[in-house]
């Protein structure tokens, strides 16, 4: 039994390209968590409440879309280099056949 490795290099640069959209959504979302932050800080909502809601934003919400933000990157360069090596063994292998 052969084992064989497949790899569309299509349907690659488009979950590249999906997991670097992500990123983007997730950076602006970031900014915008931000600005709510912001707002709320200056006054919009007062109080414990408003401190507790301030907090949560930043230290669980903004925490937690970094984390997915990471992940994306980290797989956006995972399948950067399968890519790669796909390549790599398509050429070395039409190198044998020449």
């Amino acid at each position: 039994m052969s084992d064989k490795i497949k790899l569309d290099y299509r349907l690659a640069e488009e979950m590249i390209q999906t997991f670097r959209k992500g990123q983007q959504q997730l950076q602006e979302t970031m900014r915008e968590m931000q600005a709510v932050a912001n707002t709320i800080e200056n006054g919009a909502l007062l109080g414990v409440g408003g401190d507790a809601f301030k907090d949560a934003i930043r230290s669980k919400l903004c925490k937690s879309i970094g984390n997915l933000d990471a992940k994306f990157k980290e797989l956006e360069g995972d399948v950067r280099k399968a890519v790669q090596y796909m390549q790599q063994a398509d050429s070395e292998s039409q190198g044998k056949f020449q």
